[in-house]
């Protein structure tokens, strides 16, 4: 893996520095330094990786009526195959929304750095369709249907993203039109 790496990164840095041998040269010797970070991350990604592929051949070729047959994992809920599967995924959407929440909550979030407005624009706007897609097939009625173990129901963790939301935008163009008028000032 790590060979395979070092090269497609040797082979994008020498394409790009065609012209400049010592510009490919300069990148080589820091493929070199990224390649040794980070190792348990990158084991971690490939693991990932793995797994999927395992489940990818292991799913591929099912046979679409497979799919409604009864499943006896506990996951399925009493369900079907097809119900495992949806579990499995929105499982994994979950999990990938505690990870993010653990990144903010140490402020390790990507563009936390100095992205670029539009790429920060982009990444808003696919979150708010996936919000928005993760409401399709709902009935008025399940929007207000309090989950067994208790917590928010949909409405209201909608009207807490939307309020959120509302109250830092407002906050940061506030303080923006301060600073462009020349009053800074503290936002609540």
């Amino acid at each position: 893996m790590k060979d395979r790496f070092v090269t497609q990164v040797a082979f994008w840095c020498h394409r790009s520095n065609d012209d400049d041998a010592k510009g490919a040269g300069f990148c080589w010797g820091k493929e070199n330094r990224v390649s040794e970070r980070n190792v348990a991350v990158r084991a971690m990604i490939q693991q990932l990786q793995d797994a999927f592929n395992g489940t990818f051949d292991a799913l591929y070729d099912l046979p679409e009526d497979y799919l409604q047959r009864p499943c006896g994992h506990s996951c399925a809920r009493g369900g079907s195959a097809r119900d495992l599967l949806v579990h499995n995924i929105f499982h994994e959407k979950q999990h990938t929304g505690q990870v993010w929440n653990i990144r903010d909550e140490l402020r390790l979030l990507q563009g936390w750095d100095n992205a670029a407005l539009y790429p920060l624009l982009v990444d808003y706007y696919l979150s708010r369709a996936q919000l928005i897609s993760s409401l399709f097939g709902l009935t008025d009625d399940q929007l207000d249907a309090s989950p067994p173990d208790g917590g928010w129901t949909v409405r209201q963790t909608i009207e807490h993203t939307l309020g959120s939301e509302r109250h830092s935008i407002r906050a940061l163009k506030d303080e923006y039109e301060r600073s462009a008028t020349g009053h800074p000032g503290t936002v609540a």
